[in-house]
């Protein structure tokens, strides 16, 4: 018969649980093998969105250093097309795109990705390396980052427009080669 490991005491269950709960958080700050599947961020990784003044959305989709630049920028779009028919549209405006390449360059403690700034590096303090414990090789890390403003409208396009889409025809165009979500 199978015994059933019961823990008593209040302590020891805490403690276990602070284990399996950092355990947890190790593994999610894992960068994940392979290029970056399409989702809502989560980590670094995925798309993120923000409305701003005057019906605009702000879309950006991050990827790994195994996402290829066109997948990034498709997956940026293929969320500004979920955007714009989920609130009522046929077409949408990228007013702004931009596509940012970042790297992160190891001396030191290294920081997550959230403290690395366009064009920056994050280089701790001698003495904080001291401190390592993770016996492994340290490289750079590098991701991409696409960021398009992008106005969901119908009728005529919004001046200074740099390309209209229509939404529809994004998701028809890029819904088959989107990995993950959709």
């Amino acid at each position: 018969p199978r015994r059933k490991l019961k823990l008593a005491n209040p302590v020891i269950r805490a403690a276990a649980a602070a284990v399996a709960l950092a355990v947890t958080l190790v593994l999610a700050a894992c960068e994940p093998p392979g290029p970056t599947a399409y989702g809502p961020k989560f980590g670094a990784f995925g798309y993120t969105e923000d409305e701003r003044d005057g019906g605009a959305w702000r879309v950006r989709f991050t990827g790994n250093s195994e996402t290829p630049r066109e997948t990034v920028v498709s997956y940026a779009l293929y969320r500004a097309a979920q955007i714009t028919l989920a609130h009522g549209f046929d077409h949408f405006a990228v007013m702004d795109r931009r596509v940012e390449n970042l790297r992160e360059r190891p001396r030191g403690q290294i920081e997550p990705p959230s403290f690395i700034t366009r064009e920056s590096t994050y280089q701790s303090d001698a003495t904080l390396d001291a401190g390592r414990t993770d016996l492994g090789p340290r490289r750079e890390k590098e991701w991409l980052t696409a960021t398009l403003v992008v106005v969901p409208y119908r009728g005529t396009p919004p001046a200074g427009a740099l390309r209209e889409e229509d939404a529809r025809g994004v998701i028809q165009r890029i819904g088959p080669m989107v990995r993950g979500g959709k």
